[in-house]
């Protein structure tokens, strides 16, 4: 029980970070919050048994640190969906369960070299309505609340994108 709790206490702070991107306007900016959240929620995943959520936030960190640096192509996608998928798979022990972090992985892949940042947004609305699952799953309840916190302020950050963009 005190596990579950001090994980969930680490998702919190990670997941402090996770709803407050979804009002930063960048993509650069953005990649960055995000690599800091994900070594929190990766620490928590890996302490709740969620390894391949673990691996897969590892892999999200470096290709997220890659993608702020490159004009992020088709190359750089097909390298780190290999790699996440080749790297998670192996030690997941969660069965289809497992297979979310690296779901999420590959659809926040396919759309790094997007100029839009509504799309962006869209792909991470996407992938937290597949955390919200995995985090309940797993007992990360923080993560899950938070999860939905940020499904919100991802479509409050798209409407402010779409507000600009008329303006």
């Amino acid at each position: 029980m005190k596990i579950i709790l001090i994980a969930n206490i680490i998702s919190l702070i990670g997941s402090v970070i996770m709803v407050s991107i979804g009002l930063i306007q960048t993509k650069k900016n953005i990649l960055i919050a995000q690599s800091f959240q994900l070594m929190f929620m990766g620490t928590a995943n890996l302490m709740l048994g969620g390894v391949t959520g673990f691996i897969a936030d590892l892999v999200s960190i470096a290709r997220n640190i890659v993608a702020s640096k490159v004009n992020f192509d088709t190359r750089y996608k097909a390298g780190f969906i290999v790699l996440i998928t080749g790297v998670s798979l192996p030690f997941n022990t969660n069965g289809l369960l497992g297979l979310i972090p690296i779901i999420c992985g590959i659809i926040f892949t396919l759309v790094l070299d997007q100029k839009d940042e509504r799309i962006l947004k869209t792909a991470i609305i996407i992938a937290q309505i597949l955390f919200t699952i995995y985090d309940t799953c797993i007992m990360n309840y923080v993560g899950t609340a938070f999860d939905i916190m940020t499904i919100v302020s991802n479509m409050i950050g798209i409407y402010m994108l779409f507000k600009k963009r008329k303006a």
